[in-house]
């Protein structure tokens, strides 16, 4: 096991937080490159989809169930149509901030006959954690909305939603489990030499996404739970928010913001509230 050793003592001079400052190698460049192009593409995506005539679907998905005269075949394309918008923006949002834990496994794993197969293994059960996280938002807000319907006050005082999500990612910046949480998914290092050190490395590969897709749903989803807000197809918001969780869990200064995050959304959530209330 001396070789395991040699290389992870290695990895860790490097891989807290300071991944950016090292030199890539030929297989870190190509990988670095296809994350970069699959989160290109996403963005594309999302974007041409946004400007298109069925981009009020994105600001708006519910209605998406509303076109056949079908409730099941509206309750099936409505929730196609939620997880491929979701998986996207995941892809364009998130894979990004997962790089530094794929850097660390594919310098373990670079002389393994299935590295490209274990990486993918990575990549899927990271986004297979999300996909999970979204359909549940996906029902709690057809619940929520339901509720609405038939709540008149409510249904005329909408902002409340807006405001309580805003104080919810305020209140949740501070809280012990979102720094617990931005610790862990910002140094993969450990998660990533466990996997190692416990072989059966399709599995451990696998479990290794899962496993990081659950810290970075626990420091982040509050921040994604905005996008039901504003409307998915909102690339402003989404391109703020990703710059906040890719510097939040990437950059060494990345966790000093948190506390300056909660109070800038706290106030964002007074003044919601002050120019709503009668």
């Amino acid at each position: 096991m001396f070789s395991n050793v040699s290389i992870a003592n290695k990895i860790g001079n490097w891989c807290d937080r300071t991944w950016l400052t090292i030199k890539a190698n030929p297989t870190q460049t190509i990988l670095i490159t296809l994350v970069s192009i699959i989160t290109i593409l996403a963005w594309g995506l999302l974007w041409l989809y946004s400007i298109s005539p069925y981009g009020g679907y994105l600001h708006n998905p519910r209605e998406f169930g509303l076109i056949t005269n079908s409730v099941i075949l509206n309750i099936t394309l409505a929730v196609i149509f939620h997880t491929t918008v979701w998986l996207l923006m995941c892809i364009a949002m998130m894979l990004p901030t997962t790089l530094p834990l794929l850097i660390v496994w594919q310098r373990l794993i670079s002389n393994h006959s299935n590295h490209r197969l274990l990486q993918g293994l990575v990549v899927g059960g990271y986004l297979s954690v999300w996909t999970v996280f979204g359909f549940l938002l996906y029902i709690a807000d057809k619940i929520l909305h339901q509720l609405i319907l038939v709540t008149p006050w409510f249904n005329n005082n909408y902002w409340i939603l807006g405001s309580f999500t805003l104080g919810l990612v305020s209140l949740f910046q501070f809280t012990p489990i979102k720094n617990y949480c931005l610790q862990k998914c910002g140094s993969p290092l450990n998660l990533a030499v466990k996997a190692w050190h416990k072989g059966d490395l399709i599995y451990q590969s696998w479990w290794l996404g899962v496993s990081h897709g659950i810290f970075c749903v626990g420091c982040c989803w509050t921040l994604m739970l905005l996008m039901f807000v504003v409307g998915m197809g909102n690339l402003g918001w989404m391109l703020l928010l990703t710059s906040i969780m890719v510097i939040e869990k990437n950059f060494s200064w990345g966790q000093r913001l948190r506390i300056p995050l909660g109070v800038t959304f706290l106030i964002g959530t007074l003044i919601v509230v002050v120019v709503n209330i009668p």
